[in-house]
């Protein structure tokens, strides 16, 4: 299966092409700059690939949480290209990028929207409780549901660990894949959504402009 892949939602704009389970190319574009130079960076990553849209069998996109504007632009181009080349599109949350290949419990998935916010996703035995706001407040959430001392964190920087460590969480923290490889890889599995216009932003929180 050919795949392009769309990612905004972790501060910089990234893109890859996966034939078969494998990347073929990838691309990665500087916060700031993804509306001027994140579509030539799609055409970059073909051109390694060696593919042109025709080639593709679906594109993926994550779908957040993740920075504001980072998520619309990159989901307005996965949108447009999907509609203009008449591909699938898969949407997947950016929690679920962040946790490919881990599957210890509890488990927290840390999404750093904007300075100061975050939006996490705590898997327990049997459940997913999600939770958004200021680093202080979210990390005693975080304590007040985790029973035990120790705890897998994806995803987190170290004001988040440092947090959780104040509140007696002996903190096991990975390395999160890159966002551009997981959705390759998780696109493969996932149903494309059944139209474009389902798949749509999660923010997290409430955004700060409308």
């Amino acid at each position: 299966m050919k795949i392009l892949a769309i990612d905004g939602a972790f501060g910089t704009f990234s893109c890859a092409v996966g034939v078969d389970g494998k990347i073929a190319a990838q691309q990665r574009v500087q916060s700031g700059a993804t509306l001027e130079n994140g579509l030539g960076a799609v055409c970059r990553a073909l051109d390694d690939a060696t593919l042109t849209a025709g080639d593709l069998d679906r594109l993926a996109v994550c779908t957040g949480p993740g920075t504001f504007t980072g998520l619309r632009i990159a989901i307005s181009f996965a949108k447009s290209l999907a509609q203009g080349w008449r591909k699938p599109l898969v949407g997947i949350g950016a929690f679920d990028l962040l946790e490919l290949g881990t599957s210890t419990i509890p488990r927290l998935a840390v999404i750093c929207a904007r300075e100061g916010i975050i939006s996490v996703r705590l898997t327990l035995a049997g459940n997913m409780l999600r939770e958004s706001g200021p680093v202080p407040k979210v990390c005693t959430w975080v304590a007040e549901h985790v029973r035990g001392k120790e705890l897998t964190v994806t995803g987190a920087p170290e004001d988040v660990l440092s947090a959780l460590g104040e509140r007696g969480k002996l903190v096991h923290n990975l390395r999160s894949p890159l966002p551009a490889r997981a959705l390759v890889e998780l696109a493969e599995t996932r149903e494309p959504a059944r139209a474009i216009h389902e798949v749509r932003p999660d923010y997290g929180e409430q955004p700060p402009v409308k």
